[in-house]
């Protein structure tokens, strides 16, 4: 038999101590893993919400300026009321149709009523209501000149049968019996025809307001008890100061003009946000900014 030697009996001792040590340098390497691992989630995570806000952002100027293009392509100078460098005024169309009859000068205008087989009848994309600005399309004796605008102030809107003998209605009784009856608060200052086109308007207003510590793009609607309150469209959007709206309305020759200026013929917006938030180390953080610019020719104006 052999005899053990010396050195068997401490080398068992010594394990637990290598293996205390071996947890002393693991814990710090482990530690130092998880902080880097922690920090590139983080890191991930802020890029992330980064890319959400430009995302977003983006979102906003686009709805904005599909909403102003399509309030403002259909107006012509006439339509411009008045606008400033954050606001812009105007006759929007909330209703169309054809003049059933024509009695001479009076203080109501009878339209033929919708129908899902005459789209030329009456349309409203908002119901009528007292204030509202009536547009009558008159022909002249020279078939050559364009039609003379005829307007009236909205009195009042109800339902009606005046349609039922004109001429342009089936005698049938179907649909187009009906009758949209709009009265005034002032008289057609000379007569119309049956089949005389009408628009009727009301007066909005886009314009960038604050709300807190944000600005955004806001519409308004003029109605018989003044301006309604302001919806917002879009935003949040940059200051006045640091241009978050821009309206510029320009003539044929793309001179700007001043507000209520009827030879209009472009009408300018710019729309500016904070994009995100880009950190520095030494300073303060640099705000990205993104931008839209919107450029809408008016109808029926002239050319340069």
């Amino acid at each position: 038999m052999i005899a053990p030697t010396a050195a068997t009996g401490p080398t068992s001792a010594a394990r637990p101590g290598g293996a205390l040590l071996e947890l002393v340098v693991a814990i710090p390497l482990l530690a130092l893993l998880a902080t880097v691992a922690v920090t590139l989630l983080l890191n991930a995570q802020r890029a992330a919400q980064r890319a959400d806000q430009t995302l977003a952002v983006s979102h906003e100027l686009r709805h904005a300026s599909a909403v102003l293009a399509n309030a403002l392509r259909p107006l012509t100078p006439h339509d411009l009321l008045a606008w400033t460098d954050t606001s812009i005024e105007f006759e929007s169309t909330i209703a169309t149709g054809i003049a059933c009859n024509g009695r001479g000068a009076r203080d109501r205008v009878d339209l033929i009523a919708a129908a899902s087989v005459d789209v030329a009848r009456a349309h409203e994309s908002m119901p009528i209501q007292p204030n509202d600005q009536l547009v009558v399309f008159a022909s002249t004796l020279d078939s050559t000149l364009a039609p003379v605008r005829l307007s009236a102030t909205v009195h009042s809107r109800a339902p009606s049968t005046a349609c039922a003998g004109s001429p342009l209605v089936d005698s049938s009784p179907d649909p187009g019996a009906r009758t949209i009856t709009v009265r005034l608060t002032d008289s057609i200052p000379r007569p119309i025809t049956a089949g005389s086109p009408v628009r009727i308007t009301r007066t909005v207003r886009y314009l960038l307001y604050q709300s807190g510590t944000f600005h955004f793009l806001g519409r308004r609607e003029r109605n018989a008890l003044g301006w309604d309150v302001t919806q917002p469209v879009a935003g949040p959007l940059l200051s006045a100061t640091a241009r978050g709206v821009r309206v510029v309305v320009r003539s044929a020759a793309g001179t700007p003009l001043l507000s209520g200026d009827t030879t209009a013929a472009l009408v300018h917006v710019e729309l500016r946000a904070t994009a995100r938030l880009t950190p520095r180390k030494a300073s303060a953080a640099i705000a990205r900014v993104d931008s839209t610019i919107l450029d809408v020719a008016l109808r029926a104006t002239p050319r340069p």
